[in-house]
């Protein structure tokens, strides 16, 4: 009698440890799922928050050509002079903090590197030119010299907007869930660029000579344009994803 109480007993024990497991497994089969949304979406968190660093690197040297026009066209003054030297500074932080953000990958890609380089190039020429119209402006801005300059610092520009771009193809390749949202938030960096691009085409018509303002005006009319549509589809894509009831 006392073997089969033991055995009654053991078969109990084991029978609840074979319950506890099966609980176990399909707490773990319930749980599984929002622990891996989770992760995933602070996955996600982190690499848009790297893009951040980059659209505010593409964003700084935007804002640095204002400072520059300001400096070119406005007077060589102590505080636009001033004004222009904190603006590089800003962009030489960002861009350092961009490359921090991404050092694994510049150094294990060599067309990410390259992108880098060329905008640190670019800006390097931008600047030197910038400097030039400052220098020769003595009794005003020199028209040429300034068109060169804000020329050269829309290519810096462009420079920045194509490694923000190939920034954020890595981004969506490893996070493909916030892909929506890495191409709104590049298309508001364009619109930055182009509506602030409209600014620097009024100085050159304010300065420039009188046989360029025709040229001046039809490229502005192209930017007012190109800004307008970036609006209309921003307003567009924004609304139908806020008013989205299957997003969170």
């Amino acid at each position: 009698a006392g073997l089969i109480q033991f055995s009654i007993q053991k078969l109990q024990f084991v029978g609840a440890v074979v319950v506890g497991v099966v609980c176990l497994g399909l707490a773990a089969i319930g749980i599984w799922p929002a622990y891996s949304e989770m992760r995933k979406y602070e996955r996600s968190i982190g690499e848009f928050t790297r893009f951040e660093s980059a659209l505010l690197a593409a964003s700084n040297i935007s804002a640095e050509r204002g400072a520059a026009n300001e400096a070119m066209a406005g007077g060589a003054t102590p505080e636009t002079l001033q004004g222009l030297s904190q603006a590089r500074g800003v962009t030489d932080d960002s861009l350092r903090d961009l490359k921090e953000q991404f050092s694994g990958e510049v150094h294990a890609s060599a067309r990410l590197k390259a992108a880098f380089e060329d905008v640190i190039r670019r800006l390097s020429r931008a600047r030197v030119a910038v400097d030039d119209a400052v220098r020769v402006a003595n009794g005003g801005p020199e028209p040429k010299a300034v068109a060169k300059a804000i020329t050269t610092m829309f290519a810096a520009a462009d420079e920045a907007s194509r490694l923000r771009d190939q920034i954020g193809g890595r981004i969506v390749s490893v996070t493909p869930e916030i892909g929506f949202e890495v191409l709104m938030a590049t298309q508001a960096s364009v619109l930055r660029e182009h509506a602030d691009r409209l600014g620097s085409y009024v100085v050159l018509q304010l300065i420039g000579l009188p046989e360029d303002f025709a040229t001046y005006a039809g490229v502005m009319a192209a930017e007012a344009v190109r800004v307008e549509d970036i609006v209309a589809m921003l307003r567009a894509y924004s609304a139908a994803y806020v008013d989205n009831p299957t997003i969170d």
